[in-house]
């Protein structure tokens, strides 16, 4: 009988996952080492955070959105924000609890839009999500706290023409916070399944101007 040769077997060696592109980027250099800062640094550190971080969202004009917003989110600037549109309202249009419907409004709305990407396949942070809209809705704010301004001049309020200007304030900065939303989440988002992802974030916002107008009719 003829001898014949056994294949040798050879270990394949193991392959290590490639988790450098998995893993989110760690966090920026002025977020370590704040254990021993005074309060007055870390009030100007979460001041200053807040003012990047609008920029970074709101300012979408010839360039490209910036991740680390929604990687290395933070919840004090969509705080802020949704305080500001909140409170404006509530003193606009006289009517108690307003801050209270509008922060709720934000909130839910925020968590529906993650869940709804979620459920479609797309790569989503809950508090990441939360974080984006809170940003994006700052032209809304400013828009909210004109409006208390223009209230406080009887005048003008009494005026026909102040509620278009109102509607058209308030289309306007709907769409300004929709379109930088936009420039993040489809960086998420299935492709085939956009307008099922943002569809919610589209009502959201659309929720919110029409508080705007009402804070001005009201």
């Amino acid at each position: 009988m003829a001898d014949f040769e056994q294949p040798s077997y050879q270990p394949q060696p193991e392959v290590q996952p490639d988790t450098e592109k998995q893993a989110p980027p760690p966090p920026p250099d002025y977020l370590l080492n704040t254990i021993n800062e005074t309060v007055a640094q870390t009030l100007w550190r979460d001041l200053k955070l807040i003012l990047i971080r609008t920029w970074q969202v709101v300012w979408v004009f010839n360039r490209s959105s910036n991740l680390e917003v929604y990687e290395q989110y933070d919840l004090f600037g969509p705080f802020f924000y949704g305080l500001i549109f909140s409170i404006s309202l509530e003193l606009a249009a006289t009517i108690s609890n307003m801050t209270v419907v509008c922060m709720s409004v934000i909130f839910i709305g925020s968590l529906i839009v993650a869940l709804n990407i979620a459920v479609l396949g797309g790569k989503v942070s809950i508090l990441g999500t939360i974080c984006l809209i809170g940003y994006c809705i700052a032209p809304l704010s400013f828009a909210a706290l004109i409006v208390f301004i223009l209230t406080l001049f009887q005048g003008l309020k009494a005026q026909w023409y102040m509620g278009l200007i109102v509607a058209c304030l308030a289309a306007f900065t709907a769409v300004w916070g929709l379109f930088a939303a936009w420039g993040f989440f489809r960086n998420v988002i299935i492709p085939g399944k956009q307008f099922q992802s943002v569809y919610p974030v589209l009502f959201l916002f659309a929720v919110l101007a029409m508080f705007l107008v009402f804070g001005m009719i009201a």
